[in-house]
């Protein structure tokens, strides 16, 4: 007998999870993120068709490679960094596997052509770069380009996957995303709190990530706040396009920067 996924549509294409469609477990949020085996057996996963798997997974190597190159110089991201710099070394794969020396090697040249070093960073800016925190020998620091609309892509099947984990159902695809950077966190929260919207925990798994939100009930809204490493942070926000174009102007969302998507 087949076990019955629990959402019976992909969050991310909202296909029906026919069999033709292989459903597959899927970790909304990276399971290469987690820092320790405490946090991956309690990983919270929604089903999804393979194809839509298979896409996110390539976007979850590439953004875990990137937040853990940059993050914190803390002990507790040892592990992240080790297992990013271990998937960008070709030399440590075993003699004869042509096949993962030659994926190592694309990542290594991919992350390798978004890097500059920089003799001083005068504030740091999460987005569209992230900076690695270790200076050279003689002083320099890497950034890190970021490509906004992959980040964008990526946190989309994060907030979806986040939907249907909390609610059962899937977001309409009709339902766009909308994401703002660099806010100013304190503002935008008291003027939230004047609307009577609080953003309540959601996922919780330490230092690499941390899902807050609300359901906005007059504008049929999800908001979500997403901080990496404490202090990467973006807001997503999911509702049709005519709702967002009329939420965008109002003295709660005002003095953030607005998504590169259009």
């Amino acid at each position: 007998m087949v076990n019955r996924p629990r959402n019976l549509r992909c969050p991310y294409c909202t296909f029906k999870l026919v069999p033709s469609l292989n459903p597959e477990k899927e970790h909304f949020i990276p399971k290469n993120l987690y820092v320790d085996s405490e946090q991956i057996l309690k990983k919270p996963i929604v089903w999804s068709c393979r194809k839509c798997n298979r896409a996110k997974g390539k976007l979850d190597q590439d953004w875990f490679i990137d937040l853990a190159l940059c993050s914190p110089p803390d002990p507790i991201y040892n592990g992240l960094r080790e297992r990013a710099l271990k998937s960008l070394d070709p030399d440590g794969v075993e003699a004869g596997n042509e096949k993962e020396i030659r994926i190592r090697q694309a990542l290594r040249d991919r992350v390798s052509a978004r890097m500059h070093l920089v003799g001083s960073i005068s504030e740091f800016s999460p987005l569209p770069s992230l900076t690695i925190p270790e200076a050279d020998s003689e002083g320099l620091r890497a950034i890190l380009d970021i490509n906004c609309k992959k980040f964008e892509e990526w946190i989309e099947y994060i907030v979806r996957g986040m939907w249907t984990f909390t609610h059962g159902s899937v977001l309409p695809l009709s339902h766009g995303i909308f994401i703002f950077y660099r806010s100013n966190r304190d503002l935008l929260i008291k003027e939230w709190g004047k609307l009577g919207l609080f953003l309540d925990p959601l996922i919780d798994l330490g230092p690499t990530i941390k899902i807050n939100g609300f359901f906005h009930k007059v504008h049929r809204m999800l908001c979500l706040e997403l901080l990496f490493h404490e202090n990467i942070y973006c807001y997503a926000i999911m509702a049709t396009k005519d709702q967002i174009e009329k939420v965008k102007n109002k003295k709660a969302f005002q003095g953030l920067v607005e998504s590169t998507k259009s």
